[in-house]
């Protein structure tokens, strides 16, 4: 517990600038009434509306007395502390806020404070009202003693816990600083740069969480400390929701409405939020939470912890029990297209992609999955991430030929392994099958730039001859298969297949040239056949 006397306090706070007490262990749930008993000697209005904004946060398990003006009087002050004594229960606290004129004179130790008539009490005679109750003192006052200083000479403690503070000058002088002014800002959230109050979020106020809230950012001009057990709750908070875990920045939805994003703390309408929670965070898996138990007693913290699952991507590797008569050995590179997501298996069939720390994918995004193995075994699905639930999708590879696979790589935009399985392709045959239009091109494009900057085998030769005449260039076409029969071994496969290509190419030059002379013969036949029909027409 801690205690802390107006003379000790002085003593460190004169070393270090700016102390403030640390944060205090979480404090039991106590279930008493709050008294209020507000004196204000000076008949204020300013000071009322301060106090009508600090009645209205304490909640409805305090109660309040106000004495104002005149009627602050040492008998009234003794009634209205007595009647709260005999009404109040054993856990019962009550707050005593005191407005008021102080001194302390030079041969005494003893604070003398001052109400209506001019009257005095001092700090002893306050302590024997608040005997056999548990109470905090709350003192907002001033003084015209010209030693401010002495008054840290004061051995007696107020209540069981104070917070004390003591201007050089009319607290009418200082309406933006004094206790009461700020206690009522920060409770309603008006006071800028406001800090957080309530540090253990257990929604009771203990006098040290307040004194640091009061004292953020404020430099007191006179003397301003806490006393006594600083682990006294001043005021219970009303009943809050407490949203929090991993991750964070979730969105919370109730009854398909969101009302925040995580860490999230909800303080208003608490009845109006009933039925199933939803949290939702693009990359996760949908979570469901009731807010059937909360409480919402003033004072209750309703604390809700999640955890939420990364979706994941994942399915079964199968292999196309038709091609093959037994197990395919080796590894299989599965991967996301588009992304950096890949992973090698190797004597597992289960795939699973669940850690996106290189970039979540984007929702209502169609994603391409292939998945490679050795021997050309080959698979790809497509699916759309929706952000919120996790996929599953199933592969089966089946053995495809090089060509195949060079197509299939240039639908996906994967152009070098588009080329690079194409070039795997010829090694083992040059009867390739009829490729896109627009590959047929590329590959073109992409021969003729390397034929022309290094030497390379025949089969590259008969290849680019063959690309040539499905380009419809049989004039290129036939200069490449002459350079292949030229380049090629004598009795090779491909010095065959190049004597063959010009072989058809001059059987086709051959047909071409009997087919024009057949017509020209027709023609002049026909020509010679009517001029003499003509000739015996005039004869006869």
């Amino acid at each position: 517990m801690k205690h802390v006397s107006i003379l000790h306090v002085f003593f460190i706070g004169s070393l270090t600038v700016g102390w403030s007490l640390g944060v205090s262990s979480e404090i039991p749930a106590k279930t008493g009434t709050s008294w209020w008993l507000a004196a204000n000697v000076a008949d204020n209005s300013v000071f009322d509306k301060h106090l009508a904004t600090i009645e209205d946060s304490i909640g409805q398990t305090s109660q309040f007395h106000h004495l104002t003006g005149s009627d602050c009087q040492v008998i009234n002050l003794q009634k209205v502390i007595t009647r709260i004594k005999h009404q109040a229960a054993t856990e019962d606290t009550l707050v005593f806020l005191f407005r008021s004129q102080i001194t302390k004179p030079s041969d005494s130790n003893q604070i003398y404070f001052s109400v209506a008539d001019d009257q005095l009490i001092s700090s002893r005679q306050i302590n024997q009202w608040l005997k056999g109750i548990n109470s905090i003192v709350l003192l907002d006052c001033f003084t015209v003693d010209a030693n401010l200083e002495a008054f840290y000479a004061n051995r007696q403690l107020l209540g069981t816990a104070a917070i004390v503070s003591i201007f050089g000058q009319p607290l009418t002088e200082t309406s933006n600083l004094n206790v009461v002014s700020r206690l009522a800002s920060i409770l309603s959230g008006t006071f800028v740069g406001s800090p957080k109050v309530d540090l253990n979020d257990n929604r009771q106020l203990a006098l040290d969480e307040v004194y640091d809230a009061l004292a953020s950012g404020f430099l007191h001009p006179g003397i301003f400390v806490p006393t006594g057990d600083l682990e006294m709750v001043l005021m219970k908070l009303p009943a809050m929701i407490k949203i929090w875990g991993q991750p964070d920045e979730v969105s919370i939805f109730v009854n398909g409405r969101k009302i925040g994003v995580t860490e999230l703390r909800l303080t208003e309408d608490l009845h109006r939020l009933t039925g199933n929670v939803e949290l939702r965070k693009a990359g996760y898996n949908l979570q469901q939470l009731s807010l059937n138990a909360i409480s919402k007693q003033l004072g209750q913290q309703n604390s809700i912890t999640y955890r939420l699952e990364p979706i994941s991507v994942q399915g079964q590797i199968s292999w196309s029990e038709v091609e093959t008569t037994g197990p395919v050995a080796g590894s299989v590179e599965v991967k996301i297209l588009g992304t950096p997501y890949q992973q090698t298996m190797s004597g597992v069939s289960q795939y699973t992609f669940n850690r996106w720390d290189q970039g979540e994918l984007e929702a209502d995004k169609p994603y391409t999955l292939v998945a490679r193995g050795n021997q050309r075994y080959y698979a790809e699905a497509n699916f759309i991430y929706d952000g919120f639930e996790s996929i599953r999708v199933d592969l089966k590879l089946k053995q495809k030929t090089w060509f195949q696979i060079a197509q299939i790589q240039y639908d996906l935009a994967l152009y070098e392994d588009a080329i690079q399985a194409f070039q795997n392709g010829i090694e083992d045959s040059l009867e390739f099958p009829p490729l896109s239009r627009p590959f047929t091109k590329m590959l073109y494009d992409s021969f003729l730039k390397t034929l022309n900057q290094v030497d390379v085998p025949a089969t590259y030769l008969a290849a680019m001859a063959e690309l040539a005449g499905r380009q419809k260039l049989p004039t290129v076409a036939k200069a490449y298969w002459r350079e292949t029969l030229n380049n090629a071994e004598n009795g090779s496969l491909v010095y065959k297949l190049a004597k063959q290509k010009l072989r058809d190419f001059y059987l086709i030059y051959y047909y071409m040239i009997a087919g024009v002379t057949l017509i020209f013969l027709l023609i002049i036949g026909g020509i010679v056949y009517r001029r003499q029909e003509n000739k015996g027409r005039i004869h006869v």
